[in-house]
C-alpha cells in the first residue's frame, strides 16, 4: 500500500478511535470509557500515526530524522510574534469567555 494513504488511514483510525466513546452515546452506544481531555488527546492521531509509518519505513533512524526535522525552524522572526500575538489573544479571549465554565461549574 502506498505511504501516504495507509498514513491517512492510520491516521483517521487513530484519532476516532479515541474520539469514538465521546460521539458513540448520541447513537445509543453507551458503556465506553471517557477519560479527560480525550478530544485533546485524539488530535494526536496524525503525529502518532507519522511515527508509525516513519518506523515502518526507515526504522529508527526515520524516527530520529523525523524528530530532528520537527524541531528546525527555518523561519523569520516575525513569524515567531506573529504566532504568539496570535496564541495568547485566542488564550485571552477563551478566559474571557469561559471564566464563568472553568471556575463556577
Amino acid at each position: 500500500m502506498k505511504p501516504l494513504l495507509t498514513y491517512f488511514i492510520l491516521a483517521y483510525l487513530i484519532s476516532w478511535g479515541i474520539w469514538a466513546p465521546l460521539y458513540l452515546p448520541k447513537l445509543g452506544i453507551t458503556g465506553l470509557p471517557i477519560f479527560p481531555h480525550q478530544h485533546y488527546i485524539g488530535s494526536f492521531g496524525p503525529a502518532i500515526a507519522a511515527f508509525i509509518i516513519m518506523y515502518a519505513l526507515k526504522g529508527k533512524q526515520g524516527v530520529a530524522d523525523l524528530m530532528r526535522r520537527i524541531v528546525i525552524w527555518n523561519v523569520p522572526w516575525r513569524w515567531y510574534m506573529i504566532v504568539f500575538a496570535a496564541t495568547s489573544r485566542n488564550y485571552r479571549s477563551f478566559l474571557y469567555y469561559c471564566h464563568d465554565c472553568l471556575f463556577y461549574g
